[in-house]
Parts: C-alpha cells; sequence; structure tokens
C-alpha cells in the first residue's frame, strides 16, 4: 500500500453523512477507505449534460408556449362542461367537436414539449 499524503476535504450534509457511515460499517471499511474505493473504482464521473445556450432559450420559450396551451384547455373544457349543463350556452358553441380537435391538438404538443424537455434534461 503506498503512502497517502494528499488530503481532499470533503463535505456533506448530515443526512449525507449518516448515509455515508451507514454503508461504509456495512462494508465494514472506514469512511476513508469506503469514499476511496468507491471513487477509485468508478469508471468515469457522471457527467452534467450541456446545454447550448440557444437550446436553452428555445426550451424556455416551448415552456411558455405550453402553459398558454394548457390555460387555452382549460378554458375550452370550461366552456365545454357549461354547454353540457346549460343548453343557452351550447348555443355559443358552434362546433364542439372543433373545441376536442383542439384539445386533443394541445395534449400532443404537450407531449411533444415533455420529450424535448426529458432530451434537454429539463426541470
Amino acid at each position: 500500500m503506498s503512502k497517502k499524503d494528499k488530503v481532499v476535504p470533503v463535505r456533506f450534509s448530515l443526512s449525507d453523512y449518516e448515509l455515508l457511515e451507514k454503508k461504509a460499517t456495512e462494508s465494514g471499511l472506514k469512511i476513508s477507505t469506503f469514499i476511496r474505493e468507491v471513487v477509485l473504482a468508478a469508471d468515469k464521473p457522471r457527467s452534467r449534460t450541456v446545454v447550448p445556450e440557444v437550446t436553452r432559450q428555445t426550451y424556455e420559450e416551448l415552456h411558455k408556449i405550453g402553459v398558454n396551451i394548457n390555460q387555452a384547455i382549460r378554458a375550452l373544457n370550461t366552456i365545454a362542461k357549461g354547454s353540457e349543463e346549460n343548453s343557452s350556452t351550447r348555443a355559443g358553441i358552434s362546433d364542439m367537436a372543433a373545441v376536442q380537435s383542439f384539445e386533443r391538438w394541445g395534449n400532443q404538443l404537450q407531449e411533444q414539449i415533455s420529450q424535448l424537455r426529458a432530451e434537454l434534461g429539463g426541470k
């Protein structure tokens, strides 16, 4: 075993330290030995995906559009529910099929935005 003459200070939250302590104890190792073995056994560190700024801005704009679509769909649903309960309101809606079509389109767009969010490592 080589001499260990380098020290790397590391900070942990109390809950993380307690978990680390538990795992080291379960492994039958001192905390420093456990950390060294886990770190040195790792193939490579977890890396964060770097998202280009233009992509991040696009995502933010798509998110805003998605929020607006949600609001529009909620409003249409409110109108549609009111029209089912009140026949006079129904006269104000010329084509419920169009409302339902818009709702389906909005849901599809929301799914696409969710997929984009996942691809960008989004929120």
